[in-house]
């Protein structure tokens, strides 16, 4: 009788082993090999009198969440800002949080962001959609949804290839 509680409690200790060997391999392998892994364009069209801005994306993913570094190389004056976003995606939806790392150049530069697949581009994977900044408006004006929104694409070609803002 000990010997079987032994056998069962040695077979349960291998397939818990198991299982996390097979969920940390699965993570590792979604980190670098999901859909948003890897290095993405952002590109901000000309809105409110800004000339359009380009930034580098580095994206890592474990399941549905992401983790995003963003770079800022277009325009000179703002080359070299850099960002954190913690972000969700889920189906065609994607929504993330972003706060400045350059915080010395634009100590307001937080807000979130959200962005849906563009189904009419074809053989590319881009995603559309817009940010938000409440920078310093009033908790009243971000009530009233008096924060303006600023379009954004991220796309995974060069935006000197094909731009698709």
């Amino acid at each position: 009788m000990l010997g079987l509680v032994a056998t069962a409690s040695i077979g349960a200790i291998v397939t818990l082993l198991l299982q996390g060997g097979i969920s940390a391999v699965l993570v590792a392998y979604q980190s670098k090999n999901g859909e948003f892994a890897g290095q993405w364009y952002s590109v901000v069209p000309p809105v409110r009198g800004n000339v359009e801005r380009r930034d580098t994306i580095r994206v890592r993913q474990r399941g549905l969440k992401l983790s995003i570094v963003a770079k800022r190389y277009m325009p000179a004056a703002e080359k070299g800002q850099l960002w954190r976003m913690t972000g969700y995606c889920h189906g065609n939806v994607l929504v993330a949080v972003f706060y400045t790392r350059t915080p010395r150049r634009d100590p307001t530069s937080y807000g979130v962001l959200t962005l849906h697949r563009d189904h009419t581009v074809q053989g590319a994977n881009v995603w559309k959609g817009y940010y938000l900044r409440p920078d310093l408006a009033s908790l009243e004006a971000i009530n009233r949804g008096e924060v303006p929104r600023y379009p954004i694409v991220w796309q995974q070609v060069d935006p000197e290839e094909q731009n698709y803002a």
